[in-house]
């Protein structure tokens, strides 16, 4: 599951959505039957220490690693996956309990708890979730795979630290973004005011010459009308010749 993921994860844009992804850890993790309960320690029964991995939490932090590197691929944000993190091990959710999609059946998972999808998709939560400066990219993502480039995923790991100033950048740059958005956007509200008030300018000017224009047409018409009142001078009648007489 984690090498699959991996790959559809870099070769397909719809899984780097906020949807697409929800939907690739249902059918790679959950339908095709990872042992969450095992690998988690979720297990009643007694579990061997070499059965017990965390495998959802590397491919999550491997999905962070990635997104460091392409920070505007990817439709959600590091908090959606810190909150998938979470969910595995505090059992809020029974998308994640059990050790395969039949064992969830068994057990009427789906009636006595809730779906991890069904919270993320409330809007007030998803808002929490959703990367701003998302660019949809339909190439396929090459990431520098070395470990010179592998980072210590840090608001995750040592969070609980007390020493630990947790930064979270994408909140940075929201309230940067949100910040000029503002300033844009008064901005915007003063060239507003500016066009308003030479629309208003313009339609006094208009106004005004047609007024003008009007009183001088009225003017023109009224000389016009006098030179028709005078009276005309009658035309002096032409004399014709006398007809000379055929000799």
């Amino acid at each position: 599951a984690l090498i699959s993921s991996l790959a559809q994860l870099l070769m397909d844009s719809f899984y780097r959505t906020y949807h697409g992804f929800m939907i690739l850890i249902e059918k790679e993790w959950c339908s095709f039957g990872h042992k969450f309960a095992t690998r988690s320690g979720h297990s009643q029964k007694k579990v061997l220490g070499r059965k017990q991995a965390p495998m959802f939490i590397q491919f999550l932090d491997c999905v962070w690693q990635i997104f460091k590197e392409f920070p505007t691929a990817f439709q959600f944000n590091e908090r959606f996956l810190i909150f998938l993190a979470d969910c595995l091990f505090n059992c809020r959710f029974g998308t994640f309990l059990a050790n395969s999609q039949h064992e969830r059946e068994e057990l009427h998972l789906d009636q006595k708890t809730a779906s991890v999808w069904s919270y993320a998709i409330i809007p007030k939560q998803k808002a929490k979730f959703i990367n701003q400066f998302y660019q949809e990219n339909r190439e396929v993502l090459y990431p520098y795979a070395t470990s010179k480039t592998a980072r210590l995923w840090e608001n995750y790991w040592l969070r609980w630290d007390s020493n630990y100033k947790r930064v979270d950048i994408m909140a940075t740059c929201e309230k940067i973004m949100n910040e000029k958005i503002q300033e844009k956007q008064e901005r915007c509200d003063d060239l507003q005011k500016q066009i308003e008030e030479l629309e208003k300018s313009l339609e006094e000017a208009q106004t005004s010459n047609i007024k003008k224009w009007s009183q001088k047409m009225f003017q023109k018409s009224a000389e016009q009308q006098k030179l028709e009142n005078i009276p005309k001078i009658p035309e002096t009648p032409k004399i014709s010749e006398p007809v000379k007489p055929v000799e």
